[in-house]
């Protein structure tokens, strides 16, 4: 089962829902069948044009979040990915929240059949959630589904209190790190204590976890921490950057919040001044270089010039780089380093990225769904295949997939951490 992509304030606030009870006016159904891999949800009887959080379930993981506006009719429609093929008999749980003051929860339960989905237990009996009462100033403690490695940590924990946590990687991977996310959608700062070891102290509200692991092709860094002493925790730096950022230009409930999070946390990418992201600004062949060698560690450049590369320049290590590992090649002597990238480019660079990091890059989508296909050049043909078959490189609107387009730093975020969860 493919990894949730986080959405750090979706999941945050849908922990509230477990103690909540539906209202009699909403109603979820989803449509669906064994085999398939997303399914509609459509939610009615809601506040109109509110905005609302929703999860997926099954068996007590999370399979995806999403969220979006009720229409003015009270009406709300997703299609969702649930990562996996469903099959009979399972049984989902579909659970949504209002953001704004005035709006209502609702948790209601399914069971896949093979030619649909049903509400509750078509065998009889309610098969709805039920969840028991915390004693005063005790909160639950819930864990995403990760199919990279398990977080270990009790349920539950009384405000105040400090919480042990310990990451198990799987095989072919690290645990690199670990976010804390309370009701509210604010990240509680979580340190590490040596030996895939976390402490963090219990708020006053449920939390989310989310356990970070990372391929063991990708070189780990090292950590300089106090163990800790009779199980007294340190409160060591956390591992990467606590918290979240805002910016001015980065809406909560933006469709690439949780990728500029993502690119924040690993220092992949900053913010452009003022406390600006610049999400639709256009990126340069210079930019993309640099993030992409950000993302490999910063290895030795080696030699090499290009006559339109001075030495001292920022980018200058980034370029001869990506340009000796055959990311991104130069013209004659020349990288033109300030020439924007296009979607298709895009894809090429992290095509050839995933090469170097020895990545399987042999999925390659049909593109039949697309109406501008003929557009992709020869060369970026194959790498924009991969990209879509991964999930790196999405559609926009009209049914297009523009590969002439050129990429804003918002959809570079967002690929950025699609690599991760999809490819590494």
């Amino acid at each position: 089962m493919k990894k949730l992509v986080s959405t750090l304030l979706a999941g945050a606030l849908l922990l509230s829902l477990l103690v909540t009870t539906a209202f009699a006016a909403e109603k979820i159904t989803v449509s669906g069948k064994a085999g398939d891999t997303s399914v509609k949800v459509t939610v009615t009887g809601l506040k109109a044009n509110s905005y609302y959080f929703g999860a997926i379930r099954m068996d007590g993981s999370v399979l995806n979040l999403f969220d979006g506006s009720a229409n003015a009719d009270g009406k709300l429609e997703m299609e969702v990915n649930v990562g996996t093929k469903l099959e009979v008999d399972d049984k989902l749980t579909v659970a949504i929240s209002g953001a704004n003051a005035g709006t209502d929860s609702v948790t209601d339960s399914f069971t896949v059949t093979k030619t649909e989905i049903r509400p509750g237990n078509p065998s009889g009996g309610d098969d709805k959630p039920t969840y028991p009462t915390l004693p005063e100033d005790t909160y639950w403690i819930s864990t995403y589904y990760n199919n990279r490695g398990t977080i270990s940590v009790y349920s539950r924990a009384e405000a105040g209190e400090t919480v042990w946590v310990r990451l198990y990687p799987k095989s072919g991977y690290y645990a690199d790190g670990l976010t804390v996310t309370d009701r509210l959608g604010y990240q509680i700062d979580a340190y590490y204590e040596g030996n895939d070891r976390y402490t963090f102290t219990m708020p006053a509200s449920d939390v989310w976890l989310d356990g970070i692991f990372v391929s063991s092709y990708v070189s780990r860094p090292s950590y300089n921490y106090t163990p800790p002493a009779n199980n007294v925790p340190q409160n060591n730096t956390p591992s990467y950057n606590g918290g979240t950022i805002s910016y001015r230009d980065v809406p909560r409930n933006s469709w690439y919040y949780n990728a500029v999070q993502y690119a924040y946390r690993y220092d992949l990418m900053s913010g452009t001044g003022g406390g600006n992201f610049s999400p639709n600004q256009i990126t340069s062949r210079a930019m993309v270089t640099t993030i992409l060698h950000n993302m490999a560690g910063r290895p030795a450049p080696g030699g090499g010039t290009f006559d339109d590369v001075a030495s001292g320049a920022w980018y200058a290590d980034s370029v001869i780089w990506a340009a000796r590992n055959k990311i991104a090649q130069g013209y004659g002597g020349f990288f033109r380093p300030n020439e924007n990238v296009t979607r298709e480019q895009m894809a090429l660079m992290m095509y050839n990225y995933a090469k170097l990091q020895g990545r399987d890059v042999s999925a390659q989508s049909g593109l039949t769904t697309f109406s501008d296909t003929g557009m992709i050049s020869t060369q970026t043909l194959k790498a924009v295949r991969w990209a879509n078959a991964v999930g790196l490189l999405n559609g926009v609107s009209g049914g297009r997939l523009d590969p002439k387009g050129l990429i804003t730093r918002a959809q570079i975020a967002s690929i950025l951490m699609n690599y991760r969860e999809n490819v590494l």
